[in-house]
């Protein structure tokens, strides 16, 4: 998850860092994301996080909208 807070900063959680730094092509690109990801505040996830996911998840695909999973 990534969001922007009211102080318009971008905040990420581990999940995405994780995705975004496996997507890279070799170890140059890699440490180049993550010295560029390094600015953005972090939120560490809770357990709550993933229930409601899980809950939009579900009540988007009770509506017959299914939202693919991220792909690396």
């Amino acid at each position: 998850m990534a969001w922007i807070t009211k102080t318009r900063r971008v905040v990420i959680c581990g999940q995405i860092k994780q995705e975004v730094l496996q997507g890279s092509r070799d170890l140059r690109a890699f440490q180049k994301l993550e010295k560029q990801m390094s600015i953005w505040d972090y939120e560490p996830e809770v357990a709550e996080d993933f229930i409601e996911a899980a809950r939009i998840f579900s009540e988007l695909r009770w509506k017959d909208l299914t939202v693919p999973p991220a792909t690396a």
